[in-house]
Parts: structure tokens; sequence; C-alpha cells
């Protein structure tokens, strides 16, 4: 998993982004496992937004901004658990010096259900349209490791999120509703054990 870690953290910074030259920065990475008790979810945050400082810390709720915390980071790594009926998290990140990087006001939100399910897409093509409404089957991943990384594109002013999925420990369910989706690829470079694709964040 740490080597796993560390190439696909060399290639997001050589390229910038994987196959995507439209992405402006990346917001940064996310690994949510499920931890062997069953009940809780443990989180890891890397932060590579725009506060460049070494000491930062992390604004979190979840499930719309409930149980506040805030914790200290370690070179921009954040570590900590929720319980399992947490479905979104909300964050902000601040330095030491007071500098918030809080999304332009929208603060950041990761979806740990719904449609950024602990799951992947399959059964589709290498390549899709530019945002084709897809409704399809998807795999529940038990251990899901997923980037995520807002754009601006320049012919689409709308924001996106980037998921990367690892593909472990499936087990087949139905895909919620449709998804709108970019891009699919096989990354056959990761020995062919990852999928990404973009969704709409208005679709959120």
């Amino acid at each position: 998993m740490k080597r796993t870690k560390i190439i696909l953290t060399m290639i997001i910074f050589l390229t910038i982004i994987i196959s995507a030259k439209e992405y402006r920065y990346s917001i940064g990475q996310c690994d949510v496992i499920e931890n062997a008790l069953g009940d809780i979810i443990d989180i890891e945050i890397i932060y590579n937004g725009s506060i460049k400082r070494s000491d930062i810390y992390l604004h979190f709720g979840r499930n719309g901004w409930q149980d506040i915390k805030d914790i200290h980071g370690y070179r921009n790594s954040f570590m900590f658990r929720v319980s399992r009926d947490t479905i979104s998290l909300e964050m902000c990140f601040y330095s030491a010096d007071g500098i918030w990087d809080n999304n332009y006001g929208q603060d950041y939100r990761i979806n740990l259900r719904g449609f950024l399910p602990d799951s992947v897409i399959s059964s589709l093509g290498d390549s899709l349209s530019k945002y084709d409404l897809i409704k399809e089957r998807y795999q529940r991943i038990r251990q899901s490791i997923y980037y995520l990384e807002q754009i601006q594109r320049s012919d689409d002013q709308s924001r996106q999120l980037r998921v990367l999925y690892e593909l472990k420990n499936v087990a087949e369910q139905i895909l919620p509703e449709i998804m709108r989706v970019k891009d699919i690829k096989k990354g056959s470079d990761l020995e062919q054990r990852y999928t990404e694709f973009l969704i709409k964040t208005d679709c959120l």
C-alpha cells in the first residue's frame, strides 16, 4: 500500500494530473480505509492546496458540519477516524498565522456515500464522450483510494471532481442514480487495477 501511494504521488506531481491537461491544481488526496472494528472509518487527507505553509490545521465536520473538530497536520497530512454512519465530510484548512483556504467560500466536501460511494463503475468502455450520462452497475470497494482534485476548465466553468478508485474486494451493486461522467479510462500503466472518472459537482 505504501509503495502504491508513493508511485501514485510521483505520477500526479510529475504529470500534474494523469491524462488531463485541463487541470489547474490539486486539492488533495483522501484515503478511506475500513477499520477492522467494523464501525470505524480511517481517513487520511493530504493537503496540496493554496496555503503554502508547513504548519497547517484541518477544520472539519461531518454530515453537514456536525461534530466539528480541528486537528493539526503533519507535513500537510491529516489522519483521523469517523463513525461508519458518516455520509459526508466538510472541511476547510488554515495556517498557524491565520490564512484560510475554504474553497472560495464553498468549503471542501467529500461524499463517503451516494454519488461518491466506496465503489467503482465497471463494464464501461475505455473512453466516453464528454459528460455522457451513464446508468451502469458498479462494484463496491471495501478499501478505496481516491484522489480528489478540483478543476476549472477553460471551456466549462463548472467545478468537477476526479476520482481514482483502487479495485479490491469487490461486490456488485446497482448504481444509485444516473452519474455524469467524462473520460473513463482503464489504467494500463497501473496494471489495470484502477479506473478513473469525473463527476460534475452539481450532481452531488
